[in-house]
């Protein structure tokens, strides 16, 4: 893809081929990484499902949701630590680098003292009191809580270390340490099938491990290699006062999505047990598979566009918001199409026939909602450059204020499981529009700028690639060729859609000289 096309200055062009090709390579290390990733991942659910069970599967699905409702504060302090790092990169001068790299060791430090002291007891009360789990169990499900909360724990030292490796746009990092962690989960998975020991409690137990020494490995990682990333005992408290601001407000929009999301599976559990919660654990790692690919894509041009910010060229910063949303949208699609038509066959072909009730309806459901967000990933990141997202953070939660209370409603009045979800995709979709209107004043990115550069060109790539593989779909009997046609369709109608309806004429051009150059090289 070409980030930057219609320059107006031509000694600009050598600088910007190069982070485009910076930005391409990063991301073709993280698609590796992800695509082999994926395969394992898949796999090892596979295997953990029909070593586990589905009851065990949902008991360690939900308290997992339980745990997550931390992110709350982590998830904003980990974009807050991830902005202000690639910021300090971005202004050219970055001395203050180790300071604020130490500063965020610090607060991660003293959020996990103040979790472990506040949260964690809070969340042995709720499970042993509210859950509905099996009493049979408790003592795993137990077990799993702890084992849970310091996975998170190691997670959140993690931060500062991989924010450092993305500021830096290193991701050659991730693709090798992450393919070893999902080398070692599925080898976990694999091993409980010969386990004598109480199998939930062993794999959480083991998950933590693995979490530890993946930790080390990054942290020898960045020692190694940025020398800014050595720990310092640093105190500036404007600096602390400048990123708990940040964090405050990201906390803001981030635990309404925490509450709309793991409050809901929390609601399944209420009302319908553990064993919609191993559906909804499913749907969950459907979406965040597919998810990953966008993810990989917005962690190399991400950095980008905080560091255009930071150099003050909006220009380039809004290009890469509007093909940054463009191109996070083709790329789910491009996966979320066939899944979409062919969800039952390929949920038993995954899980061999062993499908819980309605897991068909919620990975349907949250791949739709996955297309909505997908939109809104750079605005994100835009909004977070400049550092003025209270505005935001208040307009987003606003939005999503009532999808909790509405499903909890929904189900008190004999709905079924996936109206929740439902309803958390007409938020997602609202979501959209409200992001559009409050980023024109905060980044200068007009809403007819977004309009024509990202939402009318997929508008047309989601109409006319899902029509042929539609109606293969609808004139075949279900059988697994007929599966194996609607994929290979669909990913041939979505690229050609894509290349001929949201492609800009330079990001064609740009294409051509990638083809003929692979195939110069094949000759």
């Amino acid at each position: 893809m070409k980030l930057k096309e219609d320059m107006q200055n031509p000694k600009d062009i050598p600088q910007l081929s190069s982070v485009s090709r910076r930005i391409a390579t990063n991301t073709l290390l993280l698609y590796g990484r992800m695509i082999l990733l994926l395969l394992v991942s898949l796999y090892t659910s596979r295997v953990v499902l029909n070593a586990l069970g589905q009851s065990d599967f949902g008991i360690y699905s939900v308290i997992g949701s339980v745990v997550a409702m931390m992110t709350i504060f982590s998830g904003a302090l980990t974009n807050a630590v991830s902005r202000f790092l690639t910021f300090e990169l971005g202004k050219k001068q970055n001395q203050n680098f180790n300071k604020v790299f130490s500063t965020a060791v610090l607060v991660q430090i003293l959020l996990i003292l103040v979790l472990a002291l506040v949260a964690d007891p809070i969340l042995v009360w709720y499970v042993n009191h509210h859950m509905d789990l099996p009493p049979d169990r408790m003592v795993a499900a137990n077990w799993v809580l702890q084992c849970a909360v310091l996975v998170f724990f190691v997670n959140l030292l993690s931060v500062p270390y991989n924010s450092a490796i993305i500021a830096h746009e290193k991701m050659g990092a991730f693709a090798y340490i992450s393919v070893l962690e999902g080398v070692l989960n599925l080898a976990i998975a694999i091993s409980l099938q010969f386990a004598g020991f109480d199998k939930l409690i062993l794999y959480a137990i083991l998950m933590v491990l693995v979490k530890v020494l993946i930790r080390l490995i990054y942290g020898i990682y960045c020692r190694r290699h940025f020398p800014g990333t050595k720990v310092h005992f640093v105190w500036d408290a404007g600096l602390l006062k400048r990123i708990f601001k940040f964090t405050g407000w990201l906390a803001l929009g981030n635990g309404m999505s925490v509450i709309n999301t793991q409050g809901v599976n929390q609601l399944v559990n209420q009302f319908f047990g553990v064993t919609l919660n191993a559906a909804t654990g499913l749907a969950a790692k459907v979406e965040s598979s597919v998810s990953g690919f966008v993810n990989n894509f917005i962690t190399a041009v991400n950095p980008q566009i905080t560091k255009s910010y930071a150099a003050h060229d909006l220009q380039y910063m809004h290009e890469l918001m509007c093909k940054g949303a463009k191109f996070s949208y083709i790329i789910i699609y491009f996966f979320a199409l066939p899944i979409f038509l062919e969800a039952p066959s390929i949920l038993d072909l995954w899980l061999k026939s062993n499908v819980p009730e309605y897991t068909v309806a919620l990975v349907r459901i949250t791949l739709a909602s996955a297309l909505f967000r997908s939109l809104g990933n750079t605005i994100l990141t835009g909004i977070n450059a400049t550092g003025r997202v209270r505005n935001y953070q208040i307009a987003v939660s606003m939005a999503a204020f009532f999808a909790f209370p509405l499903s909890w409603l929904a189900f008190h009045y004999g709905a079924a499981p996936y109206v929740a979800f439902l309803i958390l995709m007409a938020v997602d979709f609202i979501q959209i529009f409200v992001r559009l209107i409050v980023t024109r004043k905060d980044t200068g990115l007009t809403l007819r700028q977004f309009f024509n550069a990202v939402i009318w060109r997929v508008l047309k790539v989601t109409v006319i690639a899902a029509l042929p593989p539609l109606m293969l779909h609808f004139f075949q009997s279900p059988s697994l060729w007929r599966t194996l046609e609607v994929c290979l369709l669909s990913f041939a109608s979505v690229f050609a859609a894509s290349y001929l309806f949201a492609a800009t004429e330079g990001e064609k051009a740009f294409l051509h000289q990638k083809l003929q150059s692979l195939f110069h090289c094949k000759v």
